[in-house]
């Protein structure tokens, strides 16, 4: 199993890009891969959860805004 881990904020059509060419990898290798994204406490409109469907490898932990205690 590889895990891929990264942290992820405001930038989810760029990150879709990084997601669509790992998928295309997995075609070829074949080998057990989650990545796993730490979201700084992205805005609504930039959230990964619905990617989720497509992109059966991901795994989202999200730090909310208010819980961050670090500026």
């Amino acid at each position: 199993m590889i895990s891929i881990v990264t942290s992820y904020y405001n930038r989810k059509q760029i990150f879709i890009r990084t997601l669509n060419s790992i998928k295309s990898q997995l075609d070829i290798y074949k080998n057990p891969l989650e990545v796993i994204v730490v979201d700084d406490g992205s805005d609504a409109e930039e959230l990964l959860e619905d990617l989720v469907v497509e992109f059966r490898f991901l795994k989202i932990v999200r730090l909310e805004k208010e819980n961050q205690w670090y500026t």
